[in-house]
């Protein structure tokens, strides 16, 4: 009767283990897993540009809130950028500082509607 009953919370175990996986990757997405949330980018990821950006445009696949913006340069210097931070929106457009040639690492969080889902993404790029 024990091996069928520890047989049985084995099982179910095993069974709990991809459910709790499967919440948490639809609840919290992990860096290096925006493109599930971001549609669209302009630079996009891993873009050589001749000049430097003087707007960036972010299109998420659902309404979000972006809370978080920066660019960091190859030397590890991040700059914040400023933008209103509109509750629900799909598309952001935000000024850009003068940028000198050289590789950059744009940063952002956004939040579902909800407000629980966090998600961070980076988009990487370089003006030449």
């Amino acid at each position: 009767m024990r091996e069928i009953a520890l047989a049985v919370v084995v099982a179910a175990a095993a069974l709990a283990a991809p459910v709790s996986a499967q919440i948490y990757d639809h609840n919290t997405h992990l860096p290096g897993t925006n493109h599930s949330m971001l549609a669209y980018s302009n630079p996009a990821d891993g873009a050589v540009l001749d000049e430097a950006p003087q707007t960036l445009t972010l299109t998420f696949q659902h309404a979000v809130t972006l809370q978080r913006l920066s660019i960091t340069d190859a030397h590890g210097v991040v700059t914040q950028l400023t933008f209103e931070r509109e509750p629900h929106r799909r598309t952001y457009s935000i000024a850009v500082p003068a940028l000198a040639d050289g590789a950059y690492r744009l940063s952002f969080t956004a939040t579902g509607t909800g407000g629980t889902d966090t998600m961070p993404g980076e988009i990487r790029f370089t003006v030449r």
